[in-house]
């Protein structure tokens, strides 16, 4: 047999999701990956998110309580967004990697489940989410959130090699009434 393209579409599927306030999209998956690190994938008619929770290592000498803290939080955002807390928190393990495989097993009946995103510009010009919650709403559970101009970059902007920072010195979004949205 030889080779054609019949049966391909040309439209690349690796495109990145658009950055914005109110971003719909689908859970398109969950897993753990080769390092350990939790992985969250999500998906619209544009393109895909990928969201990664690093493996959290005790006694990695970079790791810290605050770190684990800010960490576990977003997880727990992302993971309530689709199912009860209860649900979460029945979740355990001795190691982060038997955790999360629960978390794992907890979300992929979710797959496919809409969301609304908040996608914004780290300051390294990535696309994620802000380093703290909220960034996910559901029918499930709707959040709130609100958009804080130093912070909330909707578009891209040139970033000078010298003021590069790590996202981890950002500050969490105050909410402002005029600027509140929801599922």
């Amino acid at each position: 047999m030889g080779f054609n393209t019949a049966n391909i579409d040309a439209v690349n599927k690796n495109t990145a999701m658009q950055a914005g306030e109110k971003v719909a999209a689908k859970l398109k998956n969950v897993e753990l990956d080769q390092q350990g690190n939790l992985s969250f994938a999500f998906e619209n008619e544009v393109g895909s998110l990928s969201h990664k929770e690093f493996v959290i290592d005790r006694t990695h000498q970079m790791w810290t309580e605050e770190k684990e803290v800010r960490s576990l939080t977003r997880i727990a955002h992302i993971v309530t967004a689709f199912v009860p807390k209860e649900q979460l928190d029945a979740c355990n393990g001795e190691t982060f990697n038997q955790w999360a495989m629960q978390i794992v097993n907890l979300l992929k009946p979710k797959v496919g489940s809409e969301c609304v995103l908040k996608v914004i510009y780290t300051p390294k010009n990535y696309l994620g989410f802000p380093l703290f919650p909220n960034f996910i709403s559901t029918e499930f559970r709707p959040t709130h959130w609100s958009t804080n101009p130093t912070y909330d970059k909707y578009v891209k902007t040139e970033v000078a090699a010298d003021t590069m920072s790590d996202a981890n010195e950002a500050t969490p979004s105050t909410p402002s009434a005029e600027d509140e949205v929801s599922f």
